[in-house]
């Protein structure tokens, strides 16, 4: 795996090799959260960033792998709340905000009851984020509750 690393801490070109890949994907698959919260939380970020690569892969609904994960999702959202306030690298925690905002919904009890502690390249938008996405909520369900209204 290779992760170009800049001075500034940014980074870019992520690259897994297939072993690297199958290796991600077996870990998830067999050894559910419990070995991804061991990489997660563990000292090797560019270990980290390719696990968060995989993990792309399973909660996309698009590659339809979702069911592997479907055991522990409940765990694996709260573990990715968990590494925003966890990890040193602010990189990895924004990876692992992206999952969220990218595939799940709201609520984000660890997220929300610690706002306030976001790391800071976090701190000014996954509020806003958060705010977004419950008003699309909102507006969904309400949508829903007028069509089933109009279908009785």
């Amino acid at each position: 795996m290779k992760v170009t690393r800049y001075p500034d801490g940014s980074f870019e070109a992520l690259y897994l090799s297939d072993s690297d890949i199958e290796r991600y994907r077996d870990l998830v698959r067999s050894g559910g959260v419990e070995a991804i919260r061991a990489v997660l939380m563990g000292e090797d970020t560019d270990d980290k960033f390719g696990l968060l690569h995989i993990l792309d892969w399973f909660m996309d609904p698009y590659y339809k792998n979702r069911e592997d994960i479907e055991p522990f999702h409940d765990e694996l959202v709260e573990l990715l709340q968990e590494v925003i306030f966890s990890v040193e690298d602010e990189h990895v925690a924004e990876e692992a905000w992206h999952l969220l905002n990218g595939y799940e919904w709201p609520p984000f009890e660890i997220i929300e009851s610690r706002l306030d502690q976001l790391p800071p390249s976090l701190s000014w938008w996954v509020p806003r984020e958060l705010e977004e996405m419950k008003k699309l909520q909102a507006e969904w369900a309400a949508e829903k509750r007028e069509k089933e209204a109009d279908g009785k």
